[in-house]
């Protein structure tokens, strides 16, 4: 019985954990606020409404590939560690680029 876990369940829970981990299209479209296309190396960029960022904006933004920009879910406002804030815009209150497992999904 072990056996059967290691060889069956195991590999479906890391799995689960790395597709959970990944940024990917699917969470963009979903969300509906994605205005950014992103190359591979780009983070997933998910934006407020009514506000847009241009492919080099969103370059400039350094996220880490496992960070979305999530303000209006993100329930922090204090920066987490790595969090970018965007100056000028009063829309941005909160860092614009946080971790994915500070933000509500």
């Amino acid at each position: 019985m072990a056996n059967k876990f290691i060889t069956m369940i195991l590999p479906l829970v890391v799995l689960a954990i790395f597709v959970r981990a990944a940024p990917n299209a699917y969470y963009q479209q979903r969300e509906g606020q994605a205005l950014c296309n992103y190359a591979e190396t780009d983070p997933p960029i998910i934006l407020m409404p009514n506000h847009t960022l241009t492919l080099p904006d969103c370059r400039h933004l350094e996220c880490h590939q496992n960070a979305v920009l999530l303000v209006h879910k993100c329930r922090h406002s204090i920066p987490p560690p790595g969090c970018i804030t965007i100056p000028g815009n009063p829309e941005l209150p909160f860092p614009a680029c946080c971790p994915l497992t500070h933000c509500s999904m």
